[in-house]
């Protein structure tokens, strides 16, 4: 399978394949994940090798995960994903690591699950992850103050950009 280039392309091709694997439908807001599999979102991402790249725990969705070079299978409950976050200083390209956050493959090999499995390895970890309502309730109210830090900080900006006529 080709490495696809440009970060909105670059996991379209595990999408596809988990898509057509579990019966899942396209999301329709990537916002919210990139799969709806019976009702639950999920985030797909595609491997390379050995490091998941931008993995966003303030989602709390399960995680899976194609590794196309070995065609091997991972899901990764919310909650795990939230867990080894928490041990992280910072994110990927952010100060706070449950925005982005950038982890190995390696932690996560027991999460390894068949082709055939799939589908019902993704909503068994759905379900594992609902046992820790408060978690996913952290990660949305952590999600709406940097939203709304976020808002203010660009105010202020433009505030002082017009004040030097920019």
């Amino acid at each position: 399978m080709p490495d696809q280039s440009g970060i909105s392309r670059s996991g379209k091709d595990a999408e596809d394949r988990f898509i057509v694997l579990t019966g899942a439908k396209a999301t329709t807001s990537k916002a919210r994940g990139d799969a709806v599999l019976d009702g639950r979102e999920v985030e797909v991402k595609r491997v390379k090798k050995t490091t998941i790249n931008q993995v966003r725990p303030l989602k709390y969705l399960p995680l899976v995960l194609y590794q196309w070079t070995t065609d091997r299978w991972f899901v990764i409950p919310a909650h795990r994903i939230v867990l080894d976050t928490a041990r992280k200083t910072r994110g990927q390209h952010t100060e706070i690591a449950f925005e982005s956050v950038d982890f190995s493959l390696k932690s996560y090999e027991a999460f390894e699950c068949s082709p055939e499995d799939l589908r019902s390895t993704v909503l068994a970890r759905a379900e594992e992850a609902d046992q820790y309502p408060k978690l996913k309730e952290a990660m949305e109210s952590l999600l709406a103050e940097l939203q709304t830090t976020a808002r203010s900080h660009r105010e202020k900006v433009a505030t002082i950009l017009r004040e030097y006529g920019l």
